[in-house]
């Protein structure tokens, strides 16, 4: 999403819905992830929505980019907003969240029409707060910090770079040869 062409599609497919399926407050597009605040209407659930923005921004993005495969991460993180000041801390958040990055003139975020015009309501507002991450961003961001679980990445990631990933008895090799025999050589040295 750092590619501006990439950006606009997931920035086009969140909007796309937005006042039919449900009402959109603060969004942005991130270079590896999206923040959004929405409320699906009735007759919509939540994943049934995020399910449909990420399989068209991943369709049309994959077209564009030539290439196959994830696009984003299988989950995403959700938070129920529980009252105003969580509505207030969560928009201000999200929508400065490009500036605080160092984006300057960032064009892929801004509010849709589900916005609170006081602070005086009541303990439970509803909706939503969610972050995705793209899957590729994420293997990207794993590989630059050579992370210890970085061996934890999308399959298709995984093939697209040509790394051979092992089968179960792959794995099962591997334990028997190098895990076992220091489970052995542990439980003797501790309990003699």
């Amino acid at each position: 999403m750092k590619d501006a062409r990439i950006a606009k599609i997931v920035a086009d497919s969140i909007q796309h819905f937005a006042g039919d399926r449900y009402d959109l407050g603060a969004w942005c597009v991130m270079p590896n992830h999206v923040h959004l605040m929405i409320s699906p209407k009735t007759g919509h659930d939540l994943a049934g929505i995020l399910h449909s923005i990420k399989r068209h921004s991943a369709s049309e993005a994959n077209k564009v980019l030539g290439r196959s495969g994830a696009f984003w991460q299988k989950e995403s993180y959700d938070h129920i907003i529980r009252d105003a000041e969580d509505y207030w801390n969560q928009r201000s958040y999200i929508l400065g969240n490009p500036k605080a990055a160092g984006l300057v003139d960032w064009e892929f975020g801004g509010e849709g029409a589900w916005r609170l015009e006081t602070a005086a309501t009541a303990d439970y507002i509803g909706g939503f707060v969610v972050g995705i991450h793209g899957a590729h961003e994420y293997a990207d961001e794993l590989d630059k910090q050579i992370d210890p679980y970085g061996s934890i990445m999308v399959k298709a990631i995984a093939e697209e770079r040509g790394v051979k990933m092992p089968s179960f008895f792959g794995y099962m090799l591997w334990s028997c040869g190098v895990l076992i025999p220091l489970f052995i050589l542990m439980t003797l040295i501790w309990f003699k």
